[in-house]
């Protein structure tokens, strides 16, 4: 996908919207190689940690068709996930092969509870009191994602698996910042990152000028994707009418469909990154392959409304 070719619902919603905001990962940074990387390694050294023979994926593949489920846009949920999945394998005496898995979850609603029901229902309840450690699994991926350097500053745990280099030292940035800058939209984030972890890519990509009240990370507190309440406060606190929202999963798109569903009277559209053109296919329409394409699109649009207007 080269070219942006947006919806006739995208053209006409242009004019009235004031506020574009971005998710990070995916969208403003490369994480192909950070977090991906980090939960498949936390993933096949759990087996080890609890010294279940036999225990082993390898495909980083499964981290993204996850990403594609309702309810798996943190990618601690993600770990924890495929764990639950390994887990399954492991015991189940003919568990289902990983599509299948994906759909029954699908059919059971998505997110990490109804995956943690769905699994414990088919196991039997020992071995799942046994091997179940979410803790465990979730203290592994953080660490391997944050590395020494990293780990306590961005998650407040002490390493204690001894990995050294963290993969978040694997991320590059996507967005060019010079093309941020000629764009006069305002500028917002709504991420699933914390605080810290944002803090590192904002500094990766060089950008200080974006104002506290038009970012949105997960605390603990705040509301998460797909609660699209984060889009509306800072749309509110600008009086401005309609938002892009730009994102790369499932649950970025949900936030738009339910902003809209509870906003009809605000224009909002969502556009999906999308770089080999398959992981969106139907989830959205206006898809782009890199940030930058949407952003030298909006810089024409806004160059030619100000062609018109001195006309």
């Amino acid at each position: 996908m080269r070219a942006f070719k947006p919806t006739a619902h995208f053209e006409r919603s242009l004019p009235r919207i004031g506020l574009i905001v971005f998710d990070v990962d995916g969208v403003l940074i490369d994480t192909s190689s950070s977090f991906p990387v980090a939960i498949v390694n936390a993933v096949n050294r759990y087996g080890k940690v609890l010294d279940i023979d036999g225990w082993a994926i390898s495909a980083l593949s499964m981290v993204d068709h996850f990403k594609k489920i309702p309810g798996f846009n943190n990618d601690w949920d993600v770990a924890q996930g495929l764990m639950l999945y390994q887990l399954q394998q492991h015991t189940e005496t003919e568990p289902p092969p990983f599509p299948e898995f994906l759909k029954a979850l699908e059919r059971a609603g998505g997110g990490i509870h109804a995956l943690q029901w769905f699994v414990e229902e088919r196991i039997s309840s020992e071995d799942f009191h046994t091997y179940y450690r979410p803790e465990i699994c979730r203290h592994l991926a953080m660490e391997y994602y944050g590395g020494e350097r990293y780990t306590e500053s961005l998650y407040g745990i002490r390493p204690q698996y001894g990995v050294h280099s963290g993969a978040i030292e694997a991320e590059q940035v996507l967005i060019d910042m010079e093309l941020v800058c000629q764009l006069t939209l305002v500028k917002g984030i709504y991420t699933g990152r914390n605080q810290s972890e944002l803090g590192v890519a904002l500094t990766q990509m060089d950008w200080k000028d974006i104002p506290r009240y038009l970012i949105c990370v997960d605390n603990g507190d705040t509301p998460t994707k797909p609660n699209p309440e984060p889009l509306l406060a800072m749309l509110q606190y600008l009086d401005k009418p309609g938002v892009i929202f730009v994102g790369d999963a499932y649950d970025d798109a949900e936030t738009i469909q339910r902003f809209n569903t509870a906003y009809p009277s605000r224009p909002g559209v969502f556009v999906g990154v999308d770089p080999d053109g398959s992981r969106l296919e139907n989830i959205s329409d206006n898809r782009v392959g890199n940030v930058n394409t949407l952003l030298k699109y909006l810089i024409q649009y806004q160059h030619k409304q100000t062609e018109n207007i001195h006309a």
